[in-house]
C-alpha cells in the first residue's frame, strides 16, 4: 500500500552536479520527493532497480512508494543522475 506524500516526506535536492543530502535514510513505504534546482536536466536513477525519472530545472518529482522500487528488499541503494553521474553525482539511500 502506498504511504500518502506529505509534508515529512524525505527530500532530494538536485543541482548542478550533486545532490542534497548525499545519503538518506527512509522506510520502504515513504514518498520521495526529489527537487530540481539547478540549471540542467537531471534525473534520478536508482541502481539495481528499474527505477529512472527526469526532473526538469526547476521541476520536482514524486516516487509515491519505495516499496514500488526496491520490492520487500531494505537496503543500501545507490542512486545517481546518469546525465552527470561522471561528475560525482551519485548518492545513497538506506531503505529500512
Amino acid at each position: 500500500m502506498d504511504v500518502t506524500a506529505s509534508a515529512t516526506d524525505p527530500l532530494i535536492v538536485a543541482r548542478e552536479s550533486f545532490f542534497t543530502p548525499a545519503c538518506l535514510v527512509v522506510s520502504a513505504g515513504q514518498s520521495l520527493v526529489v527537487r530540481n534546482e539547478g540549471n540542467a536536466l537531471h534525473n534520478l536513477t536508482v541502481d539495481g532497480t528499474w527505477f529512472g525519472m527526469d526532473v526538469p530545472a526547476g521541476g520536482e518529482i514524486r516516487v509515491p512508494s519505495l516499496a514500488r522500487v526496491v520490492g520487500a528488499n531494505p537496503g543500501n541503494y545507490t542512486f545517481s543522475c546518469s546525465y552527470h553521474s561522471a561528475a560525482g553525482m551519485v548518492g545513497r539511500v538506506i531503505v529500512r
